[in-house]
């Protein structure tokens, strides 16, 4: 038990590795510009993502701070990285613009459902894609120089339209608990 409540464990400490890689990312993006030594940056951060969950649901070492610390780690690294890559993708605006979008959503609904005692559950297979499509999108676009192509383009517009489908789904899924909560209300 004491160690679920260990601030320090291993999947928590990767989550700060995490955030801790951000401004190591700038500074090899802008300052050093190295493409290669980025792409390694994000390669690490991802395989940190992966093993952070990995580890704590395979050992037993989920925490509430972790649950907190994991989401704010992975979206600090989409934001920052887009940002950056908006020097040479202005595009990408519309893709940091609909995940402030959905996530400022999911959290501000999240938190009105759970004053109601609403369970809210995980990241559902649609955002996961979703997230996984950009990660791997931001990669390819931090790896090589394409802009100004059809294929950035391409990156960036699916990764949007994905990033909307799982904006759109979670809502819809919002907006039914809520309807449930409304329901409860009035009958009881």
């Amino acid at each position: 038990m004491k160690r679920k409540n260990n601030l320090w464990n291993i999947p928590n400490i990767l989550c700060f590795f995490r955030i801790a890689l951000i401004p190591c990312f700038f500074y090899v993006y802008f300052t050093l510009d190295n493409s290669l030594l980025a792409t390694m940056i994000l390669i690490v951060s991802g395989v940190s993502d992966f093993l952070d969950g990995f580890i704590a649901r395979k050992f037993d070492m989920i925490t509430d701070f972790g649950k907190l610390i994991d989401p704010i780690a992975d979206k600090l690294t989409q934001i920052c990285v887009a940002i950056a890559l908006m020097f040479h993708y202005p595009l990408i605006w519309i893709v940091i613009a609909i995940l402030i979008i959905k996530d400022g959503m999911l959290t501000l609904v999240g938190l009105y459902l759970c004053q109601f005692g609403q369970k809210i559950n995980g990241a559902k297979m649609y955002g996961k894609i979703a997230t996984f499509y950009f990660y791997a999108v931001i990669i390819v676009l931090v790896a090589f120089d394409l802009s100004k192509t059809i294929i950035a383009l391409f990156l960036i517009v699916s990764s949007f339209l994905l990033m909307l489908n799982a904006f759109l789904c979670y809502a819809k899924q919002l907006y039914t608990l809520d309807l449930e909560i409304r329901e409860k209300k009035e009958n009881g």
